[in-house]
């Protein structure tokens, strides 16, 4: 029998992963464990998944021009942490991870306004991040290359931020037609 796997199920399984990793663990002789590897193994696709949304919102009309500016510094510092945590994992004979941003649908965009998306985007970025937080946090935690201690906080830092501007967004209702200057 096959059993189905969810996204909801391999965060929460990712989520209990990285924070089973305790400061225990033995680290390697390179100072990396388990928990830096488990890290940026999950971190690249959950990236990807927020560059797709990104990019998709990028290709709308009439976005507006604060939540446009957000989509393209998600895309950009996430294409370049994707980068760095392949390269770290590449640099310890651990592989690569598939970065490549899945497609979506453009069909189901048609006939929806800007300011729906926009607002879709917000709402389905911030929950995004909430669990990229989570990861980020369990991973500085846990994790004992300074490198990926050192980027996991940072991107908790920063997704924080980004959850409180998009809430801050969605509250000023730039994603109306009175609320988009």
């Amino acid at each position: 029998m096959r059993t189905r796997i969810t996204a909801t199920t391999l965060a929460a399984a990712a989520a209990l992963a990285l924070a089973g990793c305790s400061a225990g663990d033995t680290p390697p002789d390179d100072g990396y464990n388990s928990t830096d590897a488990m890290f940026a193994r999950m971190m690249i696709p959950h990236h990807a998944d927020a560059i797709a949304l990104s990019r998709t919102l990028l290709e709308v009309d009439g976005v507006d021009a604060d939540v446009r500016a957000l989509a393209e510094a998600i895309e950009t510092s996430q294409t370049d942490e994707n980068a760095t945590m392949n390269d770290w994992l590449a640099a310890r004979d651990l592989g690569r991870v598939d970065g490549t941003p899945p497609e979506v649908d453009a069909e189901a965009l048609a006939g929806r306004t800007s300011a729906d998306i926009q607002a879709e985007f917000l709402r389905g970025m911030i929950e995004h991040h909430r669990h990229g937080v989570q990861m980020a946090r369990n991973a500085a935690d846990g994790g004992s290359d300074a490198e990926m201690t050192s980027l996991a906080s940072e991107m908790a830092r920063v997704q924080s931020d980004e959850i409180e501007r998009m809430g801050d967004m969605l509250e000023q209702d730039v994603t109306s037609p009175r609320g988009q200057g």
